[in-house]
């Protein structure tokens, strides 16, 4: 879901550091729920405090982080969510690696960085071309505009909303994006429509609107319509 949903943007790479760092920090404190900073998340992912508040922005649009943030000047708390599918978060298999007797130790926050150090010492080839998404064009297409002319700003909140709609359409084809863009016409004539407003009212646009002018349109089907004046 995180890659499809940065995809577009060239982001995966840091939405992937940045939850994997969520998930480590959950892993360490043996709790789906925990408090952090920004400061320690930049330390154990490697990005920017400005990137880190990005990708958690998106995240809770995606449902699968929660943040509660204080008043006061404190630290926040986070909530790893379960999937669509509800399977289990990897601080729960975690939890249940705890109780194993085959457990293996497990590496803390500091010899994790350090192997993130190392890595990125690595060499590593260069990336093949990628090819485009279908799913993702038809989405922009019928929304937000052509994808490959959308801002990154845009193009990051159409991944959002495709990575959103495909947790309960996961067989989803640019046939049914070009349907309910359609009904969602009909449903608000004259709203504009983004990506991220399609994913909003995505159930709703399962069907179209009932026209205003049924009882009118069925009675011209008997004969003529009615003369001008």
């Amino acid at each position: 879901m995180i890659r499809e949903a940065f995809d577009a943007t060239n982001d995966v790479a840091s939405a992937l550091g940045v939850y994997d760092a969520l998930t480590e920090i959950a892993s360490d404190l043996q709790s789906e729920t925990f408090q952090t900073t920004h400061a320690w998340i930049q330390r154990i992912s490697g990005q920017s405090v400005a990137t880190i508040k990005r990708r958690l922005a998106a995240f809770a649009d995606l449902g699968i982080v929660r943040i509660d943030t204080p008043a006061l000047r404190a630290p926040s708390t986070y909530h790893l969510l379960s999937l669509a599918n509800h399977e289990p978060t990897l601080a729960n298999d975690e939890l249940a690696l705890a109780h194993s007797p085959f457990r293996a130790p497990r590496a803390t926050s500091e010899e994790s960085q350090k192997k993130l150090e190392k890595k990125e010492r690595t060499t590593l080839p260069a990336p093949a071309g990628r090819e485009r998404n279908p799913i993702f064009d038809a989405l922009a297409a019928a929304t937000d505009g052509p994808a490959d002319q959308l801002t990154a700003p845009t193009a990051r909140a159409v991944g959002v909303a495709l990575a959103v709609i495909r947790k309960v359409s996961p067989d989803l084809t640019c046939a049914e994006i070009e349907r309910r863009a359609s009904n969602y016409k009909s449903h608000f004539e004259n709203a504009a429509m983004t990506a991220s407003a399609l994913s909003k009212h995505w159930a709703r646009c399962d069907t179209a609107a009932e026209p205003r002018d049924r009882g009118r349109r069925m009675s011209w089907a008997e004969g003529d319509p009615p003369l001008m004046r």
